[in-house]
């Protein structure tokens, strides 16, 4: 029956209360938890819970019966929160969300907003790489990874309705993803472990309801890692099935097994029972359990079926509420292990999963590629802890994060309030609040430190790791006291006095405490007597005397440059000779600077306390900069500081506020030198900065015929007249240089040439604006314009300044456009003006000609666009620009396609 399961209850309870029990197969709608309480209403179903559901089937990709062991610890934390069992939809969004986080964790994402549409392409393949089994991440639903298709690979089970649980059915049908793993495919059909539907090849699996029923836990020994087991074992399937050929992984010598002591059979489903006891080694799961604690239990497997053929699930229904360690039967379970051996019951762990055991070249399995047979296996165990006290009893394991995060905050909150002062009357109390702060952060990393090295590491490891946190144990209440003594005796000292207390002092203070803790740790860390290590400690202060006192007047001069500080790490300074560069830091014996060749300086803080230093960066990060230039002296001055001036307001890298300006700085034999003055606010930059001057400055003059004066000998014959190179203002030049005329040909580009206008623009007075009709673009001879867009708010951007050799208005002139922004003068501007009438003859002659300018003007689009706003066009928005402008070129001009 497919459908919804709203839709569904409503014919499910009519079939019901007819009574026509035929089988019924339903989808995965079927299997939530709002199909199962739409019943709930019914008095059927109140009088007897489950009578509408109760031997349905249901397709659904997970049963919680066959979860793993995180799968089993998701069951119980959630039932624990939520207080009703979680359905598969919540694992799988757990498994989802653990995949996002597996995903940002790996690629390194920080949440910038800027970085959004990236970090979603980072995101989607990370999650594209984990692709295959090998490198599946293991979740509650089992091994996660994705097709090439991008779909998950889960397998489809069959589930049945008992007593409102969905438990899995006793036979599964998995597909056989390679028929080349099969030995004798013929035989496996006959055998019934095969079938051949729908031209597909699909394992028969068996699935055995499997429960333990712990007796007794005696002879705990945790030197040797290993316990006496007793307990009950039974198996519930359906068909024929071996249920004696099973083997323990982790028992220690001979197993007693009796049985199977009971067995029954009720329409044809079988169940045996046994009763085991032996000698097990503990923690012999896969994944350990947290440091202090201890798993005393078992796994077996079957010794004949591999895991396509069986799967033993947790009998849900049979072994109840003996699954969690709850308080209704904890009282039950309180006999299982004896007070006497100082551990208790903790947690109650049962679950399935799968074990790999080699072929050992047997015939059967050798066509296997990864050489191994894969088992269901059953695990289950108890796990136990000290009977005692324990700082991991008033905090549990999950809030050891927050723990950390929450007393950090309070941590770094607390030292703020007192170096700010503002809470003066509080300060004994504060000080207790960040002493208990800091003793409780500090356990809470010691026990999750010991927790993940326990998983991670050897013993002998985790011992030394345990002295180290010893040693720390002595070294952070050494902190704490330092504090102290900050806090009572320093700072009341300075406020009485009014002065403050000299670093020296505080630091002999500090150094005392902490070698009274490394004397501490030497006789209690490490059970060394002190006698020795005080002997030797005043031969070791004169020497260290003796090596001090070449370094006293750098420590000094390190004491004096942190009290006035002349510069700050990060600023740019040049000190006496050395060259300039940036302040890394300021140690107590030196300053290290890195110069632009990335070359790292360390200057003794005496040198540098004695020598000139020029800070580029504080109290003002505003640096004046300038170039000379030698200008042939027949220009008129006004009208070389006019282009240079032109060409400055048209740098952008450059500061507009102080604005940059040009002087007159003297005259020589052979030219006149002028200043170029300009500034900047990252000193990082100058070089690059000053090179982009030199060029706008070059660019300018050249296009305005003056030339730099170069130092030479010239012979002028009589009655002749100086040649200025006058070429580069041609008009025809002008148009070589234009990107949207290069496609032009030769004769077209000199018929436009002499069609072309000139005009001249004041400072401040509008070129065109936005929002106008137009039909010309705009070459800039001489001067500079700035490009201003008009917001709806009526607020205005400055989006670039433009100087000689650029041009604007192409898109008026192409295509008919308005004008898309205000173009200005910020001075007197020279322009050469193209109209709409000046080039269409020429498009009409050459009508191929919209293709090649379509593409120079779609490129120069989208980079006017990028200016503005980020740009989210995708690639088939800009494939068609190009040809949308192409439409537009020739309907202006009026030609035929």
């Amino acid at each position: 029956m497919a459908g919804h399961g709203t839709e569904g209850s409503k014919i499910i309870k009519m079939l019901k209360d007819r009574k026509i029990n035929h089988t019924i197969l339903m989808p995965d709608s079927f299997a939530s938890a709002a199909f199962q309480n739409s019943f709930e209403n019914y008095p059927k179903e109140r009088e007897t819970p489950g009578f509408y559901t109760n031997g349905l089937y249901v397709t659904t990709p997970l049963i919680m019966d066959t979860a793993n062991e995180k799968g089993q610890q998701f069951v119980d934390e959630f039932v624990e929160t939520y207080q009703h069992s979680p359905g598969w939809h919540a694992a799988f969004a757990y498994d989802a969300a653990m995949l996002l986080y597996h995903a940002i964790k790996e690629t390194g994402i920080q949440g910038d907003i800027s970085n959004r549409v990236k970090d979603r392409i980072a995101i989607r393949d990370c999650l594209t790489k984990i692709n295959s089994p090998d490198i599946a991440i293991e979740g509650v639903t089992g091994f996660n990874y994705f097709n090439e298709y991008g779909d998950a690979q889960k397998p489809v089970s069959i589930g049945i309705y008992k007593n409102k649980n969905i438990v899995s059915s006793l036979t599964q049908l998995q597909i056989v993803n390679n028929i080349m793993d099969i030995d004798n495919v013929e035989t496996e059909l006959k055998r019934k472990r095969l079938l051949y539907i729908d031209n597909q090849y699909m394992y028969l699996t068996k699935v055995v309801y499997t429960g333990i029923k712990l007796l007794k836990i005696s002879n705990l020994d945790i030197r040797s890692m290993s316990a006496n087991l007793d307990f009950y074992l039974w198996f519930r399937f359906q068909g024929d099935f071996e249920s004696h050929e099973f083997s323990f992984s982790n028992a220690i010598g001979d197993i007693e097994i009796e049985g199977p002591i009971k067995r029954k059979n009720r329409d044809d489903i079988q169940h045996h029972l046994y009763k085991i006891s032996g000698i097990f080694h503990l923690d012999s799961f896969e994944d350990p359990p947290p440091f202090g604690r201890h798993i005393v239990g078992f796994d077996f497997r079957h010794n004949n079926l591999a895991r396509n053929n069986l799967i033993f699930v947790v009998d849900v229904l049979g072994m109840g509420d003996e699954l969690t360690l709850s308080s209704k039967n904890i009282a039950k379970l309180k006999h299982i292990l004896m007070p006497s051996s100082k551990w208790c019951l903790d947690r109650i762990v049962c679950f399935q999963d799968t074990s790999e055991v080699s072929t050992l070249g047997i015939p059967e399995f050798i066509n296997l590629k990864d050489g191994v047979v894969k088992y269901s296996r059953f695990n289950y165990g108890i796990q136990i802890k000290k009977s005692q006290f324990n700082f991991r009893e008033i905090f549990p394991r999950s809030i050891d994060q927050y723990l950390i995060l929450f007393g950090s905050i309070f941590l770094i909150v607390t030292i703020l309030v007192n170096k700010k002062q503002l809470f003066p009357k509080m300060i004994n109390t504060i000080w207790l609040a960040q002493l208990f702060t800091v003793l409780m952060l500090f356990k809470c990393f010691e026990l999750m430190l010991l927790d993940w090295l326990f998983i991670k590491t050897t013993l002998e490891k985790l011992v030394l790791v345990k002295m180290i946190i010893d040693i720390l144990w002595w070294l952070i209440p050494a902190f704490c006291i330092n504090m102290a003594v900050n806090r009572f005796i320093w700072v009341p000292l300075e406020e009485k006095t009014g002065r403050k207390i000299p670093s020296v002092a505080r630091r002999f203070i500090d150094t005392l405490v902490i070698v009274l803790a490394v004397f501490g740790i030497v006789a209690y860390v490490f059970g060394e007597k002190l006698t020795g290590l005080l002997a030797t400690s005043s031969v070791a202060a004169m020497i260290i005397g003796l090596g001090i006192q070449m370094n006293l007047s750098n420590i000094f001069s390190g004491i004096a440059l942190n009290i006035e500080r002349p510069f700050r790490p990060d600023d740019w300074v040049k000190i006496g000779d050395y060259d300039e560069g940036k302040v890394l830091d300021v140690s107590w014996r030196a300053t290290r600077i890195q110069t632009r060749d990335t070359a790292i300086i360390h200057i003794p803080n005496g040198v540098v306390s004695e020598s000139n230093i020029k800070n580029f960066s504080y109290p003002n990060k505003n640096i004046e900069q300038f170039i000379d230039l030698d200008i042939d002296a027949r220009y008129p001055p006004a009208r070389v500081q006019k282009i240079i001036i032109d060409a400055l307001l048209s740098v952008e890298e450059i500061l507009n506020y102080p604005k940059p300006f040009t002087r007159l700085k003297g005259i020589t034999d052979w030219s006149v030198i002028y200043g170029v003055y300009y500034y900047l606010d990252n000193y990082a930059k100058k070089m690059a900065i000053a090179e982009a001057v030199w060029k706008r400055v070059r660019a300018h003059l050249k296009r305005a015929g003056i030339s730099r004066a170069i130092k030479r000998e010239m012979v002028f014959l009589a009655d002749a007249k100086e040649q200025e190179s006058e070429c580069h203002v041609e008009p025809l030049n002008i148009l070589q240089d234009i990107d949207v005329f290069k496609p032009f040909p030769d004769d077209a580009k000199a018929s436009l040439s002499q069609r072309i206008h000139a005009c001249v623009f004041r400072k401040n007075e509008y070129i065109v604006r936005q929002g106008d009709e137009g039909d010309s673009l705009f070459i800039i001879i001489e001067g500079a314009v700035k490009i201003q867009l008009r917001q709806p708010d009526g607020k205005t951007i400055d989006l670039a300044a433009l100087g000689a050799g650029k041009f604007f208005g192409e898109m008026a002139l192409l295509t008919g456009e308005t004008r898309s922004a205000d173009v200005i003068a910020i001075s007197e501007t020279h322009l050469i003006e193209i109209t709409r009438d000046d080039i269409a003859p020429i498009m009409q002659q050459y009508p191929d000609l919209s293709n090649l300018l379509a593409e120079v003007l779609a490129n120069r689009k989208q980079r006017n666009e990028m200016m503005i706003e980020d740009s989210d066009n995708t690639d088939i928005e800009d494939q068609k620009t190009p040809r949308h402008i192409v439409g537009k070129i020739m309907q202006y001009f009026g030609i035929n396609k």
